[in-house]
């Protein structure tokens, strides 16, 4: 149905290149017969860097294709990331000839075969993507309530995009000004721009699977009447996000998914040095 090749999305500056590398490496290693391209969109990263990026991807098998990008006339705060802003206009500067893609933001690991993602029926969806209303805390669903929105929220750190749709759904002016709208007063204000414009024409998915909350390992454990246990998301899940202001590359993380993604980062060490 696809090209074998899978289009990827990945927005970083210099703050996230460790993170990105890591990242890459886990989707290298866990897709081992999959070719993949990298559109990397950027704020600011060096030559230098960018070509040390370039060739450690290619090691991997994989191709890399940075674009330099800088949007000032889209407000934003500590709460309201201008990647989100990229990510959804992203659709206007990629290759036309490009016709599906997956965006990743750079906290996650990929632990099993992106495939089934890729292949996803859209079922004339222009997205697809997953919420964490189930496990988030009761405060978000209060804030939710209270914005009187339609839709769950969606987590916008995976979106699988159908392009050619998408190029005709987004309209960089509306994405400005729904931002500005939602610059104060949310709990998730980026959640909030993406479900405000796109809710309807968004695919649910499983988070289990292709978004889980790496915060969240008890609360999947409980929804799941114990099916989601270490063992299941090995073997099933397919993109652990690490969501929230705590990271595993920073000093003093210990959470359920320590350990697993400094191995990660490890690995992406040996390629780096």
């Amino acid at each position: 149905m696809f090209n074998d090749q899978m289009n990827l999305l990945a927005i970083i500056d210099e703050n996230y290149i460790n993170p990105f590398r890591v990242m890459m490496k886990s989707i290298s290693i866990n897709n081992p017969n999959e070719r993949f391209q990298v559109f990397l969109f950027h704020d600011a990263i060096d030559a230098e860097a960018l070509n040390q990026l370039i060739d450690e991807a290619a090691a991997m098998g994989i191709t890399l294709h940075p674009f330099s990008i800088n949007i000032e006339s889209a407000k934003t705060s500590k709460r309201l990331s201008k990647s989100l802003y990229y990510r959804l206009i992203a659709v206007h500067l990629l290759p036309r000839e490009i016709k599906r893609i997956i965006y990743l933001d750079t906290d996650i690991l990929v632990i099993n075969s992106l495939r089934p993602l890729w292949e996803l029926d859209l079922k004339g969806n222009t997205f697809a993507a997953a919420s964490h209303k189930e496990v988030i805390n009761v405060m978000s669903e209060v804030e939710r309530i209270r914005i009187d929105a339609k839709h769950s929220n969606f987590n916008t750190g995976v979106l699988l995009i159908d392009l050619e749709k998408a190029r005709l759904l987004v309209k960089p002016k509306a994405v400005i000004n729904c931002m500005n709208k939602h610059q104060q007063g949310q709990l998730n204000p980026n959640q909030d721009v993406f479900s405000d414009l796109y809710a309807e024409q968004t695919l649910l998915l499983n988070d289990m699977y292709f978004n889980y909350d790496a915060r969240c390992y008890t609360d999947y454990m409980l929804l799941s009447k114990g099916l989601c246990s270490m063992r299941w998301i090995m073997q099933n899940t397919i993109i652990l996000h690490f969501c929230g202001k705590k990271k595993p590359w920073m000093d003093h993380y210990s959470k359920q998914f320590d350990a697993l993604y400094k191995h990660y980062m490890r690995f992406a060490d040996w390629i780096g040095g």
